[in-house]
């Protein structure tokens, strides 16, 4: 069995564990490797397909209400977290595997060489959330990649104003929200903040500073462009069409995307482009419905009519930027991920059902407040409610509700003790480092120690070897006046010649002389050898200190002492 293998059944077992613990849920290896497959074909080959060969694409969300789905997407997420080694490198050789099976056949293999010209990606609020980070990282993380594959191909990003104003006003709906603790929430940013903990001025702050952080991110920001009769759309047709397909509650969002649709049409002056990189303008939207119905703007006279559409969702602009930096391999498994993390949140319309029933609940204080917040808040909390119920919020009921706190808090619990287990396997390795730290610098410190106790006996040594040297000099020359001093002190027979020689007064210096050094002898009991030791003594300390002054820069390693001196 080849490493790919030994990976991919690794993958499978660790999968089939997850299921059983996580969702209590027996499941086959046939059934978990088709799950996965599905979840992997409905969000990576279309988009790859689409990107070599304009094929269109219709939905790209699987059915999230499939309770094998659930627990493939939940997994796929676990992996990417906190998986083994070898499943992640599994899952990252079936996400790169897939997108490659989908570019292989492009037969544009100058296009990584060759930079896009002239071409500009409009985005939508919801992917300037993510790319600000406010919708938590992993989507950060894959937003962050578009764009940065996009500039690096020579693609400008904009921002058109009224987008910056709906953006504005997600952030200043979050910051009422969370300034007045309500409950009544909904969307990835203010979700996001609620889990992290914001206050009011966090994303009020998020507000102030937001032209600085869009250019942070490469974003620069424009205003529509002027109505141009000849190029004008039927904009009420147009909403009339958007509505059908994604039915909004909120007018100012219909009119915002529809200026955006507007204003794209006119940035090409109304032609129709069937290469991406000759497209001019591109809205890139995080909604599937969104870009299904500006692919059916296209549509006249034609069931299937290729090119490159108004609006594309996100990941197929990535995944067409990724077919020309192959080499770039973090965005096949984030896109997987991001597509993992859709199916787990399920269909935003039927969620909004089963927080009402939450609510509901809560209210008639059934659910406690921390299990109203894990239900909320947690996607593993979400994703084992739509699995339970196969996405009916009529078959959502209490003991449902206590199966998910159960299963999700277990989880949650078992994260936590992982994570505190980690910090303690690391807190361990620390403080062996420390330890062992502590050993090497001890060693240092007495290797240092044994190091200047040698320079010190150097010094000492060679300072006792020039005192002696010193006081021995000394010493016969006191000895030779002692002599001196007997020999024209001494009554003779006959003076000595040097008597008569010397004058009179220095005779008498020499006979004192000698009678101070006996009369001292006699009285402190010091010698002439004591007297020399004494000398060698505090002339050897004196020279020491001096040596110590001079050359303690020196190291005796480098230079030796005896040879300085």
């Amino acid at each position: 069995m080849n490493e790919v293998s030994k990976n991919q059944l690794a993958l499978i077992r660790e999968g089939i564990t997850f299921g059983e613990r996580v969702f209590g849920r027996s499941v086959s290896d046939q059934e978990l490797s088709d799950a996965i497959v599905a979840l992997v074909h409905s969000e990576l080959i279309p988009v790859a397909d689409w990107a070599v060969r304009g094929t269109p694409v219709d939905g790209l969300a699987p059915d999230s209400d499939d309770p094998l789905l659930q627990i493939a997407a939940q997994f796929i997420l676990h992996v990417m977290s906190e998986g083994r080694s070898e499943s992640l490198k599994a899952l990252e050789q079936i996400a790169r595997g897939s997108l490659l099976a989908g570019v292989l056949w492009s037969v544009d293999v100058d296009a990584p060489n060759r930079r896009i010209e002239g071409l500009e990606l409009h985005l939508d609020t919801t992917l300037l959330l993510r790319l600000l980070g406010l919708c938590g990282p992993a989507r950060q993380s894959f937003s962050k990649e578009l764009t940065q594959l996009a500039v690096e191909s020579g693609i400008s990003l904009v921002c058109f104003e009224h987008t910056k104003r709906e953006v504005v006003g997600v952030l200043s709906a979050a910051a009422s929200i969370l300034g007045q603790g309500r409950r009544d929430y909904y969307g990835e940013a203010v979700e996001y903040m609620v889990t992290e903990g914001w206050g009011p001025s966090d994303a009020e702050e998020v507000i102030a500073s937001l032209p600085e952080r869009l250019l942070d991110c490469g974003v620069v920001l424009r205003h529509r462009p002027d109505r141009d009769p000849k190029f004008n759309m039927d904009e009420d047709a147009l909403a009339d069409l958007l509505n059908s397909k994604i039915h909004y509650t909120n007018k100012q969002a219909q009119r915002t995307d529809v200026d955006s649709f507007a204003s794209i049409f006119i940035l090409r002056k109304g032609r129709h482009y069937d290469r991406f990189e000759a497209s001019r303008a591109l809205f890139v939207t995080t909604n599937s419905n969104l870009a299904l119905a500006a692919r059916q703007l296209y549509k006249v006279g034609e069931d299937d009519m290729r090119g490159v559409p108004l609006a594309l969702v996100e990941s197929q602009v990535a995944t067409y930027l990724w077919a020309r930096h192959t080499d770039r391999g973090d965005l096949p498994l984030d896109l997987l991920g991001i597509g993992a993390m859709s199916v787990a949140e399920g269909d935003p319309k039927v969620w909004l059902k089963f927080v009402e029933k939450i609510e509901f609940l809560h209210s008639r204080e059934r659910l406690v407040d921390r299990d109203y917040v894990t239900l909320r808040q947690s996607l593993l909390a979400r994703s084992l409610l739509l699995a339970k119920t196969d996405g009916n919020v009529d078959a959502f009921t209490e003991d449902t509700a206590e199966f998910v706190l159960s299963h999700a808090q277990r989880e949650h619990s078992r994260e936590l003790q992982e994570e505190i287990s980690k910090r303690d396997d690391d807190l361990a390795r620390a403080r062996q480092d420390l330890a062992a730290s502590a050993v090497r610098a001890s060693r240092t410190e007495a290797s240092l120690r044994g190091e200047l106790a040698a320079r010190t006996d150097a010094y000492a040594s060679v300072a006792l070897r020039r005192a002696k040297a010193i006081v021995l000099v000394v010493g016969i020359g006191v000895s030779v006046l002692l002599l001196i001093s007997a020999v024209v002190s001494f009554p003779w027979p006959v003076d000595p010649p040097l008597a008569t020689v010397l004058p009179w007064w220095i005779s008498l210096g020499v006979g004192l002389v000698a009678v101070a050094l006996g009369v001292s002898a006699l009285i402190s009991g010091v010698t002439v050898k004591g007297l020399g030791a004494w000398a060698v003594t505090s002339l050897a300390r004196r020279l020491e200190e001096r040596y110590k002054a001079r050359f303690a820069p020196t190291s005796p390693r480098d230079v030796s002492v005896k040879d300085e001196l």
